[in-house]
This record gives C-alpha cells, structure tokens and sequence, in this order.
C-alpha cells in the first residue's frame, strides 16, 4: 500500500539506499530490496533528497505529513492474476475524500477496507473507498488492528476529479491501482501539455526515447498506473531540436504516478527543453451529421443530473439524460449557432466543397 505525502516520524531503520543515479527507478530499487528483507515491513522514499529508507514492523510509525515523501507498507492481499507485476496495488491518502454514490459501509479495517475494492465483480465493480478510521491518537489511521468504517465507491478521483475534496484526518481515501480506466482511450484519449516544466516527483527514468515513444511507455507501463510523463531534450541540444519539430530527436523520458490531481500544482518545477504531459480524462460523445441536423449523444460513465446546451442559448438549445445517454438534435439552420466550416476534398466521390 502507497501512502501519499507522510512519512514515519518514528522507525527503526532496516536499510538506507541513496540514488547512484545510475537506477532507472528509485522506488522500484527501494521496493526491491525491502521484498528481500523478511525485517522489513516498509520502505520511505524522499524524492527531494534521492535517498530511500526500509523500516521494521511497528504499532506506531508517528506517520507525519510529508509532501515530498511516500511511504510503501507491505500488505498482504488475494489479488488478480492481472495486477501481479504492480510495485503497489492501493493508493492510501489521509485526509481527502471522494463525494458521491457509495454502497453501503461496512467495518474493517483500513487493508480489509482495501481488500474490500477487490472483492466487486459483475455490476458491483469499485475503483476506490473512503475508510474513516477511529477518534484517538493520529496515528491510528495506520495501525494495523485499528477498525473504521469503509465505504466503497465505483469511481475514483481520476473519473470523478470534481468529487475528490478534502475530508477530516481520520479519513483516508483508498485507490485500487488494478482497476482502472486508462486502456480505454475513449476514458483517457487526451494530454495536457505543461511547456518548460515537469513534476517534482518521479517512478521511472529512460534515456534515449522519442516522445511518441515515451508516450507509448507510459501508456503500457504495467508496474504502477502511469498518470502522465515528462519528455525533456539533453542540455544544449532544445532549441535547435524543437525548432525542427516537437517530438524530434532522442532525450529523457520520465514517467510519473502522480499528477496535478492527486498532489497539487505545487509538484510542477520548471525546466528548460521539457515538456510535461498529463493525461486527462475525454468526454464519451459522439456527432452525426444530416442535411438538416447535427445530433450530439453523450454518454455520461456515471450518474449525471446536468444538461448538455448551447451556451447563450441554453432554454431553447439544450437536453437532459434519458436512458443514460443525452441526446442534443441542433437543426443546421436555425437559432442554435451552428456554424459551417469549409473544406476542400478531392477524394472520388466527395464533393469539392463540403
């Protein structure tokens, strides 16, 4: 289990790594090495400081905020054969919440509140639970017998951005990493692009990679969900290579589990000749054209309550869901602000002009 932003303030060291800069990842040395140790029951990473530690069992780490800092706590789970190359499977963030439909809770533990994300199968498939954990001492969020009440919910705060807010202390907003949407581009088609800058923290570096293939490596890198990446030039070699074209030429390529979602803008940094890609979440819609219409469908992955419109002309241009898909008919001449643009085909068959 990854929790976000704390680290132990209480732990008995098992092993200390220091980044050589040689490794392609500092968690994946880290975490390797603590698989190896039966002592060592969790591994603190400090990414500003390059340096990562492996800490034995204990009932009380004093686990404190950190925001340059993860903290990975063995846990064991019955998982599917799909997640068995994961460095972690949940996502622990104490104090955040996800608002929305939920089933029912129930009381577990904060690892039974995970495993409980495993468990949906058919209709009942969860991405995500909010565990809120006993009043007392702040460190009971992580102590292993400690019971609360979990709450399971089909979407996450990739899926529901909007939703994911901040909750009280003794909450802790729990992430299934197995589950997840990103292979399907109709959920995950697009990047935001960030010029001249990256973020602080980072999974997994390699070298020599094009953009178009560092965008291939995040999107099937199956060791940890990879939310966006970086793509910067060597030193001396960025203006004469963008101006040839973006994504020209050989450079670093640097893939990253977190985003501004989850941490915050405050993990951007600025750099010269790099360029930070976030991958965004794209609208299911599609658009049918005829000779007098031009249908828009929407169909929402979630439970939706709004309308889609026609800005400035929302009483007379606009729909509600109805089965689950919401259908806007714009007829092309008429007070709905449909607007023509021209294009010339010479394919056979198509008109010059359309």
């Amino acid at each position: 289990m990854r929790w976000s932003g704390v680290a132990p303030g209480l732990a008995r060291p098992v092993f200390v790594y220091s980044a050589s800069g040689d490794e392609a990842s500092l968690t994946g040395a880290c975490l390797a090495r603590c698989r190896e140790l039966d002592a060592c029951a969790a591994v603190a990473v400090a990414f500003g400081a390059g340096t990562c530690q492996g800490v034995a069992a204990s009932q009380d780490w004093a686990l404190t905020v950190d925001s340059d800092a993860a903290f990975f706590q063995k846990t064991c789970l019955e998982l599917p054969p799909s997640c068995a190359r994961r460095w972690w499977v949940l996502e622990a963030t104490p104090g955040y919440q996800l608002l929305g439909a939920r089933r029912p809770a129930v009381n577990a533990t904060l690892v039974g509140c995970g495993a409980q994300v495993f468990s949906g199968d058919g209709d009942d498939v969860y991405r995500s639970a909010q565990w809120v954990g006993p009043d007392g001492p702040a460190d009971s969020i992580s102590t292993p017998g400690a019971g609360g009440g979990c709450l399971l919910a089909a979407g996450d705060r990739f899926t529901e951005p909007e939703a994911y807010r901040v909750g009280g202390y003794h909450t802790v907003y729990v992430e299934n990493q197995c589950r997840h949407d990103y292979s399907k581009k109709i959920d995950r088609c697009s990047y935001e692009e960030y010029f001249n800058q990256t973020l602080r923290h980072v999974e997994l570096t390699m070298h020599d990679f094009t953009k178009d293939q560092c965008k291939s490596a995040c999107e099937t890198e199956d060791r940890f969900v990879c939310r966006g990446f970086t793509w910067s030039l060597p030193q001396g070699r960025g203006r004469s290579l963008q101006g040839q074209g973006e994504g020209q030429g050989q450079g670093v390529c640097d893939l990253h589990s977190e985003d501004l979602v989850s941490t915050g803008s405050w993990l951007l940094r600025r750099t010269n000749a790099a360029t930070y890609y976030r991958r965004v979440i794209c609208l299911n819609i599609s658009v049918e054209c005829t000779d007098t219409s031009m249908s828009i469908r929407y169909r929402p992955r979630g439970s939706f309550t709004g309308r889609v419109y026609v800005p400035g002309r929302g009483e007379q241009c606009s729909a509600r869901a109805s089965d689950d898909v919401v259908r806007l008919d714009l007829p092309l001449y008429g007070d709905c602000d449909v607007h023509f643009a021209h294009a010339v085909d010479q394919r056979p068959g198509f008109p010059a002009n359309r």
